[in-house]
């Protein structure tokens, strides 16, 4: 269970990551 929740976790971060590259690139 733990490891499901920290690979979400960690979805999550990368795809926060990709939409604020975006947004300081615009």
């Amino acid at each position: 269970v733990v490891e499901e929740l920290q690979r979400g976790y960690r979805f999550r971060s990368k795809i926060l990551r990709a939409s604020k590259v975006r947004v300081a690139k615009s």
